[in-house]
């Protein structure tokens, strides 16, 4: 079942204009289900989570300034301003969006209404690029449930809600396309042009993130695979990609960041580390081919070998000379205290490992991955079954992506999106062999019947069954969302020109509400949840959390603080709680126990509920 026998390209076949259609339509009802039954609060004039409302901040900034290589925050860290790690591919899609329907709408309303609605259309965009990515593997009549599939995908959409303003969605795009090219690299005759546009994608993924070097190490791995086992023959693909990607990579640095910064050495968001990565691959590739065209040295599979040990242990060691932190990780530069793990990391949805340890974790454990545990054992099937065909590259791409993804996801839930989309290809072609097995049954009506039972269970059945376990242990524990304080309802009062509104005053208050109030106020704060400012969110912590009000008040003269802003939930109680302290300071100042030097500020009726404001008197 392979791609060689039917090459018609999407939507030739005219019967299944229908199917495309509808799978269009699922997409529509999901984005609408969402918003209606408020998964998406957009209709509500609101973002999902804290990274929109940031990302638009940004994008607002380019605009007013026009100041491309300036990437700060000055709202954000006060009174230090903030740099994030973000990088400037998706504020391009968001500013010229936003610049189509300003004439209509305003620049502001432009700028929100684009955000909200990006990410599901480059999820579509991205569905029938998966499409044809899965052509040389899958058959015409499978790729609409390629495309279904890939829309459906739990964590997929939890990225690529109407909403969800942030880079994830753009990322799988790319890698999707990285996806596509790379089943081609591996699973035919190509020259260097296709690799040379495949390292280019990969060189895109990295200037979005650093964490695409991860599907960059995956084609990587593959390419090599296919020179080991057939030599020369595909060196030309190898020296292609790496060259693409260095390019790009050399690119996206020049586009990215002011001449004089271009060596800063960062390990979060694109930098001459990358590029350095990616020429030494480049090297060892130029090295190689090379080789082969003057004196062969790589004519048998052991010499192959011993060149990638010898080579590989050669660029580590140029590697490590060099900038020796790229082996600690994206993160190494982030004063990681161990405090700030405990009140902040500890909590972050996407960072929590989807092992099961309870009924409840195991609901979420199918949720998120139940299918690539069917998948995995029948791609490595695959690998053995298809080693002499010449799709044998395209499925230990799938075995090595699925295998790695899942492992990272079992860590980290926020590398499930990827897991799936690996998946969908290996869950629509299993698909396919279920129903040609199925095919055997003798009366039309059943068969149809258990086809659709069966093609059913294995897209939906993990999603269906992990989602009651789930909630069903949710309800029955008795546990809850935490209260939410909605932050637009004080943004009136905040933004009054006779009171605060008439100038810009740091306040203090959660770090989830930070990103809303610098949309929404021209106030500044002291942090948001983004790991680049550690101390800014340990410094929000410790203000409300100390024993002794000698210590919060330090803070706050450090800081400048103008206004603390407190929010009467659970959510905060739990946040700010110290074992070490009998009483904290965002106790005492709930029960309206407040020191000399703060004043409290009244606040109209209905907000006096959910907040309290208290000015710092100096």
């Amino acid at each position: 079942m392979t791609d060689s026998r039917t090459q018609t390209s999407l939507g030739a076949d005219p019967s299944q204009l229908g199917q495309w259609l509808g799978i269009c339509v699922v997409w529509a009802l999901i984005n609408a289900g969402a918003m209606w039954f408020g998964t998406s609060p957009v209709l509500d004039g609101e973002m999902i989570g804290t990274d929109g409302y940031m990302r638009l901040v940004r994008v607002d900034l380019l605009y007013q300034t026009g100041a491309w290589f300036d990437g700060s925050i000055p709202r954000s860290n006060a009174p230090y301003g903030e740099v994030l790690h973000w990088t400037r591919p998706l504020d391009v899609l968001l500013l010229a969006g936003a610049s189509i329907l300003t004439p209509v709408l305003g620049f502001d309303s432009a700028l929100f209404w684009v955000g909200a609605f990006l990410s599901p259309v480059l999820l579509l965009v991205a569905g029938f690029l998966m499409v044809w990515a899965s052509k040389p593997l899958i058959d015409a009549e499978l790729r609409p449930y390629v495309m279904l599939a890939f829309l459906i995908q739990n964590a997929v959409l939890a990225y690529s809600l109407p909403g969800r303003v942030d880079h994830h969605t753009l990322l799988f795009l790319v890698f999707v396309i990285n996806l596509g090219l790379t089943f081609r690299l591996v699973t035919r005759e190509c020259d260097g042009r296709l690799a040379a546009l495949a390292g280019a994608v990969a060189g895109l993924g990295l200037w979005i993130s650093t964490e695409f070097l991860i599907p960059v190490a995956l084609t990587g791995a593959v390419l090599w695979l296919t020179w080991l086992r057939e030599g020369n023959t595909r060196t030309r693909l190898n020296a292609g990609y790496a060259a693409g990607l260095a390019g790009a990579v050399a690119v996206a640095l020049v586009v990215e960041r002011p001449f004089s910064d271009l060596l800063a050495e960062e390990y979060d968001r694109l930098s001459v580390v990358y590029l350095v990565v990616a020429l030494i691959d480049l090297g060892f590739w130029a090295i190689v081919w090379l080789g082969e065209r003057r004196i062969g040295f790589s004519a048998r599979m052991i010499g192959r070998l011993m060149i990638t040990v010898i080579g590989g242990l050669a660029g580590a060691a140029v590697l490590y000379v060099t900038y020796p932190k790229f082996f600690g990780g994206p993160m190494v530069d982030i004063d990681l205290d161990p405090a700030l793990i405990r009140v902040w990391v500890d909590k972050v949805k996407e960072l929590q490992s989807v092992v099961p340890t309870d009924t409840k974790s195991f609901g979420q454990f199918l949720y998120w991955l139940g299918p690539t545990f069917v998948c995995l054992p029948f791609v490595l099937a695959l690998v053995w079954t298809r080693r002499r065909e010449e799709t044998w590259g395209g499925w230990v791409y799938l075995a090595l992506g699925l295998g790695v993804y899942t492992v990272l996801t079992l860590r980290h839930v926020r590398f499930a999106p990827y897991a799936e989309i690996v998946a969908v290809v290996v869950l629509i072609f299993l698909i396919g062999r279920v129903r040609q097995w199925l095919g055997r049954v003798g009366n039309e009506t059943l068969r149809n019947a258990t086809r659709g039972i069966a093609s059913g269970v294995l897209l939906m059945g993990f999603t269906i069954v992990g989602g009651v376990i789930g909630y069903r242990t949710t309800l029955e524990a008795g546990v809850a969302e935490a209260a939410r304080c909605e932050i637009r309802s004080v943004v009136p009062f905040l933004n009054d020109p006779e009171g605060l509104g008439g100038r810009s005053r740091i306040i203090a208050t959660h770090i989830d509400y930070g990103p809303e109030l610098l949309y929404r106020t021209d106030h500044s704060i002291i942090a948001g949840p983004y790991h680049r400012n550690a101390k800014g969110i340990l410094s929000v912590y410790r203000i409300f959390s100390a024993g002794d009000e000698a210590q919060s008040k330090a803070l706050i003269d450090t800081r400048r603080v103008d206004f603390l802003l407190l929010c009467t939930s659970s959510k905060e109680r739990f946040f700010y709680a110290n074992q070490a302290a009998e009483m904290t300071f965002y106790a005492w100042l709930l029960e309206n126990r407040y020191p000399a030097w703060l004043r409290p500020v009244p606040l109209p009726a209905g907000l006096d509920t959910d907040f309290r404001l208290f000015e710092v008197v100096r």
